[in-house]
């Protein structure tokens, strides 16, 4: 009888791994590419160009231009390669723990502090693109309406301290 071999568990972090490294290029060639050309002026091949990437990679990875830009916008703003939902970024975590208006407002003030740099140059490429570019016009839409609701949200946290 012959003796059966054990499977060994597949691995696969060091191809997730490749891909995050691979999507990583591909976000910080774009926002190069975009920041410079506008997105009008910027083309999927100048970014695979830029990110050291095959053009076929970038759209596997990553999608088309307008959904590229999405993930650029949503990456500024969560400070991550991916879109992080807002109740789950740990800067709205602290706020929400938070007792004080005060100490509420001052976590709030660091977080923009950290987040507009980033995203401040991002949104003026898109706010001149939206006009043109049907998915940027819905992207900028749903990123004000996103906006808006999570002002609400900030102020009714505050209001429930009793503080202001």
């Amino acid at each position: 009888m012959a003796k059966r071999q054990k499977r060994r568990a597949y691995d696969s972090s060091g191809r997730k791994a490749a891909a995050e490294a691979t999507r990583h290029a591909i976000l910080a060639a774009a926002q190069r590419v975009f920041l410079k050309r506008g997105y009008a002026g910027a083309t999927m091949p100048m970014i695979a160009e830029a990110a050291g990437i095959a053009l076929d990679t970038v759209y596997a990875a990553v999608g088309k231009k307008p959904a590229l830009f999405r993930l650029l916008v949503e990456s500024a703003i969560s400070g991550q390669d991916e879109a992080v939902p807002a109740e789950q970024r740990d800067y709205v975590r602290a706020i929400r723990a938070e007792t004080r208006a005060s100490g509420k407002l001052k976590i709030y003030a660091a977080a923009l502090g950290a987040i507009q740099p980033r995203l401040a140059p991002i949104f003026q490429i898109l706010q001149t693109a939206a006009p043109l570019e049907p998915d940027l016009d819905k992207l900028w839409r749903e990123i004000s309406r996103r906006r808006a609701a999570n002002m609400l949200l900030l102020a009714q946290d505050l209001a429930a301290t009793g503080q202001v």
